[in-house]
C-alpha cells in the first residue's frame, strides 16, 4: 500500500537547508494496511483508471484517505449541507450558517496541511502558480510582507 511521507530525510545523499520541510516521498509497502484500507485503496485506483479521460487528475484521493485515517476527520459528505445553512436569494445568511461553513471548510484543509505547513499533493507545478502569487501580493501592497529580502535571493 503507498503511503506519504513529509518532511523527513531518510538518505544520507540527501542535503537540507530547511529541514526537508515540504518535501514528499511516495512509498510503497505491500504489507501495509488492513484488508479493509486494501480494498479502499483498489476501488480508488479502478475508479481512477475507469474517469481517467474525464478526470485527469488523481483528486489526491490515496492522500486523502491517509490524512482522515491519521486525524480522525470523517470524509467530506457529498450531500447538500444542512437546511439551517441554506440560504434564499433574497435573505442574507445567518451568522451561525457562515460560521458552520467556515469551520467545516477549516477543518477540511487542516486535515490536509502537513506539520510543516504545506499542503502535499500530486500538482507539483510552483513555477506555474509563483507568477500569480507575486502578481497577487504586489497588487494588495503585501510584497514585501510575504517576500522579504532573504526569499528574494534565491
Amino acid at each position: 500500500m503507498w503511503k506519504l511521507r513529509c518532511s523527513e530525510g531518510g538518505s544520507s545523499d540527501l542535503v537540507t537547508l530547511n529541514d526537508f520541510a515540504g518535501r514528499q516521498v511516495w512509498e510503497y509497502d505491500p504489507d501495509a494496511g488492513t484488508d479493509q484500507e486494501r480494498l479502499a485503496v483498489e476501488a480508488v485506483k479502478k475508479d481512477f483508471e475507469k474517469n481517467r479521460f474525464e478526470k485527469k487528475h488523481s483528486s489526491d484521493m490515496l492522500l486523502r484517505m491517509q490524512r482522515y485515517q491519521e486525524t480522525g476527520f470523517t470524509q467530506p459528505q457529498t450531500a447538500p449541507p444542512p437546511e439551517s445553512d441554506l440560504v434564499e436569494s433574497s435573505t442574507s445568511p445567518s451568522a451561525s450558517g457562515v460560521e458552520a461553513s467556515l469551520r467545516r471548510g477549516v477543518e477540511f484543509y487542516k486535515t490536509l496541511q502537513d506539520d510543516d505547513g504545506h499542503w502535499p499533493g500530486d500538482y507539483g507545478g510552483p513555477m506555474f502558480l509563483m507568477p500569480g502569487l507575486v502578481i497577487t501580493c504586489f497588487v494588495s501592497g503585501v510584497l514585501d510582507e510575504v517576500f522579504p529580502p532573504p526569499a528574494r535571493e534565491a
